[in-house]
């Protein structure tokens, strides 16, 4: 049996199926590279091991899911070749991570979140 390196860039794990057989492919929450408070870093991904052919057979049958589309969920022959695919999709956001704590984010109205000096003595 062959396997294929699956890395997802979707923050939480995709339980799959096909034809009986289910899968689970992990989100990047099960990753490691954590920053000092415990956040996700922008590149996070998770990695899973799967049969190649029931990879295979599983986007032959869902090429039209967002997250293969947009590239969140991609698959290597092997953990050099996904490590690469990743480096190249470092930027690439789901659109789902947690929001800046600095208040600097861009799905954030920056116009509400202004400070007025206070009258107050």
């Amino acid at each position: 049996m062959s396997t294929v390196t699956v890395c997802s860039k979707v923050p939480f794990g995709l339980s799959l199926e096909h034809n009986g057989k289910t899968f689970r492919v992990d989100g990047c929450n099960k990753s490691m590279m954590r920053d000092f408070n415990g956040n996700l870093l922008q590149g996070a991904v998770g990695v899973s091991e799967v049969d190649a052919q029931l990879w295979s057979a599983w986007v032959e049958a869902n090429p039209t899911h967002k997250f293969l589309k947009e590239g969140l969920v991609y698959a290597q022959k092997d953990r050099k070749s996904a490590d690469a695919e990743t480096k190249e999709k470092e930027s690439l956001l789901s659109g789902l991570q947690g929001l800046r704590q600095d208040m600097k984010d861009t799905r954030i109205p920056q116009s509400r979140f202004k400070i007025e000096k206070s009258t107050a003595a």
